[in-house]
């Protein structure tokens, strides 16, 4: 998890809070962190990913005073508009689409406030950016660039003076010599054009996702800043935006918003307004009750959310609950019971013993899928888990596959994240492409809950995937047999057809005449699809068909 280190001079300046060490480590667990060391002079904390707004001490401090009644409720960021545009040229479309900024003026900047935010933006770039693959951020000095300022593909031969350089440099030498160059140049890798920032002076100002320009560079005696944030998804750009902004106000600075102007759409950003949760007042309390054992009253959870920060309304019987925009992590309800317990205090929670007692064991089932994956590492695989949401382009689009029937998610957070998984073989070539610059061969394997067609009763499946130089179908096949020869299930192999798989060295499992996965060298096309280089076979299991 992320770690931050709080120095107790300037946590105490920042927050105008009178506050020892020990003092500040005894309570500061409480906002949701956990205590990771304590020295004379500082508290170091991890902070949980999904909290990504506690990445720096503003955020910290702002937590803090909520709980322990410093400042409580919503802030409301005030927000002007810049009457500035970034206008987006199709020619990012198919290599990082998206694009949104904003114009902070006025901050305080000294050392210590510098070190904090570029340390909130790595974070950020590490966490909700991937390691800058879904997100990157762009920190500007403001005073230097004239708008409008131009997002576009240019070649790589395109030259600009890059960050801590003195000369120009080609983007193909960024990528080969410079230091950061190198370390993030699989993110453009196969890119005939590079994505460019360009001020209307024909400046550059950063080359996104690699590295900013020396011309718009930040020192501690710049007032004034220009943010861009760049992805492939545009709701986790909002997002990782919002963070960043409203942490910017938290340092005094005043917040402008600019025009995006996309070739189909115009939008305005940073949007910091609050999303609204309305509920049934009589249900929220009762489901808070079931969730933490405690009967609290209206005024006690409206208290305990102004604690979070959060602000609440009643309107009959209704109330609407206002959620802060650097929130990204209140998904469900349950989210908002946490944020109550937190307000409330836990503290002031009396533990109690269960009514009944028992041993657990494990399941059968439970038993026999551990028995598969002692058996898989057996065979030098190493286990991975993914997520059980994904997308229609990599479940089908990538696998050369044409699949209309699938569950999908109502309201989804990301355009990666949108529906449910109807198989695991695409993920496993996903992390395939992320460990490409590992040694090879690489021996992958999961077992997880996939949802076929409509039916949301989950199914559990076993994949396996293998790449190297020389990965054929006997050696994927030698795995299955052994691994049915193991669990004492006689199984066949039909061979068939699919586009996911060269043709004539696929097949289709059958146990008991019953089909039940499928087995092959993966299509040249899919590996291209997931930009992979080495060949890779594989293979798909419904485990359901026969535990149990």
């Amino acid at each position: 998890m992320p770690v931050l280190t709080l120095d107790i001079d300037r946590f105490r300046k920042l927050s105008g809070i009178e506050i020892s060490v020990d003092e500040l480590a005894e309570k500061i667990p409480w906002i949701g962190v956990d205590l990771e060391d304590v020295g004379d002079k500082y508290v170091k904390i991890e902070y949980n990913p999904n909290r990504p707004d506690l990445g720096s001490p503003r955020g910290i401090i702002k937590a803090f005073k909520g709980l322990y009644g410093y400042e409580t409720g919503i802030i409301n960021y005030l927000v002007k508009p810049y009457n500035a545009e970034i206008t987006v040229d199709s020619t990012v479309k198919d290599i990082r689409p998206y694009i949104v900024g904003g114009v902070v003026k006025g901050l305080d900047m000294d050392e210590a406030t510098l070190v904090e935010i570029i340390n909130l933006q790595e974070d950020l770039h590490n966490g909700l950016g991937r390691k800058r693959r879904r997100v990157s951020i762009g920190i500007h000095n403001l005073d230097v660039i004239s708008f409008p300022v131009k997002y576009l593909g240019v070649g790589g031969a395109y030259r600009f003076v890059p960050l801590n350089m003195e000369s120009e440099m080609s983007i193909n030498e960024i990528l080969s010599k410079h230091p950061t160059g190198v370390e993030y140049k699989d993110l453009v890798e196969g890119f005939k054009k590079f994505p460019l920032l360009v001020d209307a002076d024909g400046n550059v100002l950063s080359f996104p996702p690699i590295i900013n320009s020396e011309y718009t560079r930040v020192t501690e005696s710049t007032k004034n800043l220009f943010i861009d944030v760049t992805a492939t998804d545009l709701d986790r750009a909002i997002q990782v935006l919002n963070i960043l902004m409203t942490t910017l106000a938290d340092y005094q600075g005043k917040l402008y918003s600019l025009k995006i102007i996309y070739p189909d759409r115009v939008m305005e950003t940073p949007d910091l307004s609050p999303s609204i949760i309305s509920i049934d007042k009589e249900e929220l309390i009762s489901y808070a009750k079931k969730m933490l054992g405690i009967k609290l009253d209206m005024p006690s959870i409206r208290t305990a959310l102004e604690k979070a920060r959060f602000a609440v309304k009643e309107e009959g019987g209704k109330a609407k609950i206002y959620i802060p925009s650097y929130r990204i992590d209140i998904l469900h309800l349950i989210d908002i019971v946490e944020e109550i317990a937190i307000g409330y205090g836990f503290w002031n929670i009396e533990p109690s013993l269960p009514h009944r007692y028992s041993v657990g064991q494990m399941s059968n089932k439970s038993k026999v899928l551990e028995c598969i994956a002692e058996l898989m590492i057996g065979h030098g695989m190493t286990e991975v888990m993914n997520f059980i949401l994904t997308s229609p382009e990599e479940q089908f689009d990538k696998m050369n596959i044409k699949i209309d029937k699938y569950i999908e998610v109502e309201s989804p957070k990301s355009r990666e994240h949108r529906i449910l998984r109807r198989w695991i073989l695409p993920q496993l070539l996903k992390c395939l492409y992320i460990s490409k610059k590992e040694p090879y061969p690489q021996r992958l394997f999961e077992i997880g809950y996939v949802f076929e067609d409509y039916d949301i009763d989950s199914k559990i499946h076993l994949a396996v995937v293998i790449s190297h130089s020389r990965a054929k179908y006997s050696e994927i096949k030698s795995i299955l047999d052994n691994l049915f020869e193991s669990l004492k299930v006689s199984l066949s192999v039909r061979a068939i057809e699919h586009p996911s798989f060269i043709r004539g060295r696929v097949g289709s499992i059958f146990i008991d005449n019953k089909e039940a996965g499928l087995i092959g060298e993966i299509h040249p096309a899919v590996l291209e699809n997931f930009g992979l280089e080495q060949p890779a076979v594989g293979f798909e299991l419904n485990l359901s068909r026969f535990i149990g």
